[in-house]
């Protein structure tokens, strides 16, 4: 054979590995946004709705009976929603920073084993889930992976 193809291995490095993992979890909070320019959008829209929610149920909530404790709940909720999606945002917008990313690799080597653990969790059991077990992985995706964007964006 005349030409040969090498196979390169693209080593990726942890800040593309947070990177890649941080738009997974982003695109799976908002599975209605099918453009990349139309995410942070779609982003601010479902902040702005879940900040309305929280504001009303903060003011329905009674200790007294239970319905307002339903609201005490619901308030509860919008707020961890609230927060973990603020999260995931700023850390896909200082992510999309280039030139930052010596900066981030320096700070990630102190995280890498859970990154590169829920990178390799993400390449490989992602593809394999059925609709109700990709969302438990979700959910666990995103409570490992949480300390480390607070962290990374403080």
């Amino acid at each position: 054979m005349f030409f040969q193809t090498k196979k390169i291995a693209v080593q990726l490095d942890l800040y593309e590995k947070l990177k890649t993992i941080v738009t997974f979890l982003l695109r799976a909070e908002l599975p209605d946004a099918s453009a990349t320019h139309h995410i942070l959008y779609s982003a601010n829209v479902k902040l702005q709705k879940l900040q309305e929610a929280k504001d009303f149920h903060y003011k329905e909530r009674n200790v007294d009976c239970a319905i307002g404790r339903f609201h005490k709940i619901a308030n509860d909720n919008a707020l961890k929603q609230y927060n973990q999606l603020q999260i995931i945002v700023d850390s896909y917008v200082a992510l999309s920073l280039e030139e930052e990313r010596e900066h981030f690799n320096h700070r990630l080597r102190f995280q890498s084993e859970v990154v590169i653990y829920c990178y390799n969790q993400l390449m490989t059991t992602v593809q394999i889930l059925d609709a109700s077990n990709k969302q438990l992985f979700f959910a666990a995706l995103k409570e490992d992976i949480l300390p480390v964007l607070h962290e990374l964006t403080q």
